[in-house]
């Protein structure tokens, strides 16, 4: 089995359909669902997710304000 590393792009590019690598993003959750990759990542990444998927919420929730 290949193992790989996942940075914050990974992450966020998964969620927003807009994003040039949405697509890309999807099928490595995918395969990772599957069991066909496995994976790694850091606390650093998980953070910088978290601080993203923050301040995405925050402006999608002002927008329908």
């Amino acid at each position: 089995m290949r193992h790989f590393y996942l940075d914050t792009n990974v992450f966020i590019s998964r969620w927003k359909p807009d994003d040039a690598y949405y697509s890309e993003a999807k099928i490595i959750a995918s395969s990772l669902q599957k069991g066909k990759i496995s994976a790694y990542t850091s606390v650093l990444t998980l953070l910088e997710t978290a601080s993203v998927a923050g301040r995405l919420y925050a402006h999608r929730m002002k927008d329908k304000g």
